[in-house]
């Protein structure tokens, strides 16, 4: 296997993964809503990881700019997770609008568009 072809099957791997991971931190955030800490507390963690696996995911493949945006992200909840920052309103609408731009860049990197 030659070295574009083994960049081919990356970049593929990477956006099944970011499909899925985006899934799940879109459901994780839908969690947010509950009034019961323990679910809330639970969905904060998964969104952390989620996250933050994507992150490693993108730098593998070399796609700055869901790396960053992951990190900003992964940033926000761990204040979150340790009781720094509060989760409120601003915080929820900023991850949603995180989510949808990592969702934009991943889509036109499997229109095959070039970051």
């Amino acid at each position: 296997m030659n070295r574009e072809e083994l960049g081919r099957r990356l970049m593929a791997s990477f956006l099944g993964e970011a499909e899925d991971r985006i899934d799940a931190l879109n459901e994780d955030m839908l969690l947010l809503e509950r009034d019961d800490p323990g679910v809330r507390s639970a969905a904060v963690q998964r969104l952390f990881r989620s996250a933050h696996s994507l992150k490693g995911a993108a730098r593998a493949v070399g796609i700055t700019s869901v790396e960053t945006m992951c990190h900003r992200m992964e940033e926000l909840l761990a204040g979150v997770r340790d009781g720094v920052r509060p989760l409120d309103a601003a915080l929820t609408e900023l991850c949603f609008k995180t989510i949808d731009a990592v969702q934009d860049v991943t889509g036109k990197l499997q229109q095959g568009a070039v970051e």
